[in-house]
């Protein structure tokens, strides 16, 4: 079976093979995460430069489903020159809009990696967290896009 993404890390397919299924049967073979095809698209590091770590989450992990916690997660964060790599965020980019204004500026560098990996459809969309939002109206893809925060990806 093949799986895109990072099957490894937010992979829905290899996540319900495991659940009983007898492990001699399964072979996990590497591929280019989507991760790594972001950073190669966007021909940047993305630690490096005074960065720090990178953090590679998706918006339900970090902030719960309702986006009632991770508040002081983020608050620490923004103390530290970090990369942070969300994972499943453009449907839930408003909310993420509204929890990182309240620590970081309208100037923090964003960007979105559009089907990292697929080179026929793969585009990038850079921006800051004070227009993101208005960027984002103008293109109709909703789900297939790696966002990437911080000055990894500043232009």
């Amino acid at each position: 079976m093949l799986d895109s993404g990072d099957p490894c890390v937010y992979g829905p397919s290899l996540y319900w093979l495991l659940k009983g299924f007898d492990y001699q049967y399964l072979e996990v073979i590497p591929g280019i995460s989507a991760f790594n095809a972001a950073g190669a698209a966007l021909k940047k590091p993305m630690i490096g430069e005074g960065i720090n770590f990178v953090m590679l989450t998706a918006p339900h992990s970090m902030f719960g489903r309702s986006f009632e916690k991770g508040d002081k997660l983020l608050k620490d964060f923004s103390k530290y020159d970090v990369t942070m790599v969300f994972y499943m965020a453009l449907s839930s980019m408003d909310k993420l809009v509204e929890k990182f204004s309240k620590y970081y500026p309208p100037e923090l560098p964003m960007a979105i990696v559009y089907y990292a990996g697929y080179s026929e459809k793969e585009r990038i969309l850079k921006s800051t967290l004070g227009k993101i939002l208005d960027d984002l109206k103008k293109t109709d893809e909703k789900w297939m896009g790696l966002l990437i925060i911080g000055k990894a990806v500043k232009s």
